[in-house]
């Protein structure tokens, strides 16, 4: 009997161990959040077409990271590391879609001012 109390307490202290260090580790969200957020900062069509969406991504990696640091919220910081991470994806997809339609722009002009040259030569 007492050797079973013992067991019981050693496993309880092994776990509450466990369960305390992982406690303060940092979630692995985080890094990935960051990671996202660095990779959308370093494309430049990022920063000319989708700034107000990196700014939004930004914005809630610094809340992810304050509800780590001054709550230790593994659950919110998460979900905020989550939204990042998405947000991050969304400036990099506005981004994209904006250059595809400035290129779009740039080749419909460029095709208009072949058009008026050939037409041009042709009346020579």
């Amino acid at each position: 009997m007492l050797k079973k109390q013992i067991v019981i307490s050693i496993a309880s202290i092994a776990i509450a161990t466990v369960g305390a260090g992982c406690a303060g580790q940092r979630p692995a969200s985080l890094d990935r959040a960051q990671s996202s957020l660095t990779q959308a900062q370093q494309n430049p069509a990022v920063a000319q077409y989708a700034s107000a969406q990196l700014s939004e991504a930004q914005a809630t990696l610094t809340e992810a990271e304050r509800a780590w640091a001054t709550e230790n919220d593994r659950e919110e910081t998460s979900h905020l590391a989550y939204l990042t991470e998405q947000k991050a994806g969304i400036a990099v997809a506005v981004a994209q879609q904006k250059a595809a339609e400035d290129e779009a722009q740039r080749l419909s002009a460029q095709r208009e001012d072949i058009r008026v040259n050939a037409r041009t030569r042709e009346r020579i």
